[in-house]
């Protein structure tokens, strides 16, 4: 596998940055809720959509880029959701592949420097959670609606409600 970024924010423009649950665990453990203000429930598409996903979480936009796309950087970079984390590779039936968007439009791509092979593994192995996430999200939709909205009411306590992946 090979890539480079040249940090363009061509994504961070023109793609919808999923969220799963593993996403939110982080965001909760790190303290950092205030990005749960700003995940909101879409109608799947691309390979969201070929897992059989009808909605799922995303990042808001804001003038068609990630609202945590700020003066070319990503403010949330150290958190950033798993499949901003996996760009430009996106899950697939093999595993881990480029993704189509990327192939295109990605300017890191063409440059293509070999990844060490421990940084790919690890890729693999977050492709490998966010595809299982992803088909479970009907399973644990709910659970995520409920930690939204009580962040967006103002009413962040989830009185009992632990969010983690291992139970899914």
């Amino acid at each position: 596998m090979e890539f480079t970024c040249v940090r363009c924010g061509r994504c961070c423009r023109n793609l919808v940055p999923i969220v799963v649950l593993s996403d939110i665990e982080r965001w909760l453990e790190v303290g950092a809720a205030r990005v749960l203000e700003n995940v909101v429930k879409v109608k799947a598409e691309g390979f969201v959509r070929r897992f059989g996903v009808e909605y799922c979480f995303a990042l808001r936009r804001r003038g068609g880029a990630c609202v945590f796309y700020e003066g070319g950087l990503c403010s949330i970079y150290d958190i950033r959701p798993s499949v901003c984390r996996l760009f430009p590779f996106a899950p697939s039936s093999s595993g881990l592949a480029v993704h189509p968007w990327a192939e295109r439009n990605c300017l890191g791509v063409r440059l293509s420097a070999k990844l060490p092979p421990r940084e790919a593994e690890e890729l693999e192995a977050l492709a490998e959670r966010v595809t299982r996430e992803l088909l479970l999200l009907p399973q644990y939709s709910a659970l995520v609606e409920e930690v939204l909205e009580r962040y967006s009411s103002g009413k962040p306590r989830l009185s009992g409600v632990r969010v983690r992946v291992d139970a899914v």
